[in-house]
């Protein structure tokens, strides 16, 4: 991304806050680039990781039924 640099000669004439202004509509612009590369990284991002299967549980949360009754008994569910 190239760099915006702003050059200010000393002029009479110029009016500071016509500076000011072109100043802040460059730096608008350079963070509305920012702000489109962001989103597209982060949705780039987001269907890499739908892709990976992201917070899928190996094990598919299951527990083993041999410890079915022993939790029954500790829950006091007898």
């Amino acid at each position: 991304m190239p760099v915006v640099r702003v050059e200010i000669k000393e002029d009479p004439k110029l009016d500071v806050k016509a500076v000011a202004q072109k100043q802040a509509e460059e730096a608008y612009i350079i963070f509305k680039k920012f702000l489109r590369y962001f989103s597209y990284a982060s949705i780039g991002a987001f269907v890499l990781l739908i892709g990976c299967n992201f917070g899928v549980d190996g094990s598919g949360g299951k527990s083993d039924p041999a410890y079915y009754e022993e939790y029954k008994s500790n829950m006091g569910m007898d």
